[in-house]
């Protein structure tokens, strides 16, 4: 049987974060509020690592460049964002990986706690036909600041995931990827983790767990 197979994204798959860099393309765009809005998110992405940040709060910051403008005309700009700052970053194994698992017949899911705006593109560019981000409210074909629950950030994924597998009658998340302490649920509920170039704390649970440890980087000199 196919298996069942999630990506987080940052740190994962590339070496970036996409929220904080789409928020710095559009500073270089001159884009009207996102240098103030940058500073705003870098000071609350101070939290993630220690699985306190405020996300509802960190959308509706992030958000504000974006709220009031209609979501269609986005689309030419976050094709250029996905082709001159996400594709340099891609991890080249990440996208081996990608390929395997597809030649396999696997079902692959794109998770991330960034916003679903830029993380639907970015799986699109990789592709993987399934992803799943933080949504906002749209009004009218209108952005809003609002996002969404449930967030797909720590036990969220996890039950973002089940909602996933629930509609392919699947129970069960065969092998998840992921760099981040915050995945851990996520790591735990699959059957096989796998952890990408994980930090200490990581890098421990990983040895506790038994979940395998990858080195990847954007070039193709890193190892699997």
């Amino acid at each position: 049987m196919a298996k069942t197979v999630a990506f987080d994204l940052d740190g994962t798959l590339i070496d970036i974060d996409s929220a904080q860099a789409w928020l710095d393309f559009l500073v270089s765009r001159q884009f009207p509020g996102a240098a103030d809005t940058y500073r705003t998110c870098g000071q609350i992405m101070q939290a993630y690592d220690s699985g306190v940040m405020d996300m509802q709060a960190y959308m509706q910051a992030w958000m504000q460049p974006l709220a009031g403008m209609p979501a269609a005309p986005l689309a030419p700009l976050l094709k250029d964002f996905v082709h001159q700052v996400i594709a340099p970053r891609v991890f080249v194994q990440g996208q081996q990986q990608i390929a395997e698992h597809q030649q396999a017949g696997d079902r692959l899911l794109l998770i991330s706690a960034s916003p679903t705006l830029i993380v639907e593109p970015i799986a699109a560019y990789l592709g993987i036909e399934r992803s799943v981000g933080i949504d906002v409210a749209i009004q009218d074909g209108v952005l809003t600041d609002r996002s969404l629950a449930p967030f797909s950030f720590r036990e969220g994924k996890v039950t973002l995931i089940k909602r996933w597998l629930g509609q392919m009658d699947r129970g069960q998340l065969d092998m998840a990827y992921s760099d981040s302490i915050n995945d851990v649920p996520m790591l735990e509920f699959a059957r096989h983790g796998v952890c990408i170039n994980p930090d200490n704390a990581l890098a421990a649970l990983a040895g506790q767990a038994q979940w395998q440890t990858c080195h990847w980087q954007v070039n193709n000199l890193g190892s699997n």
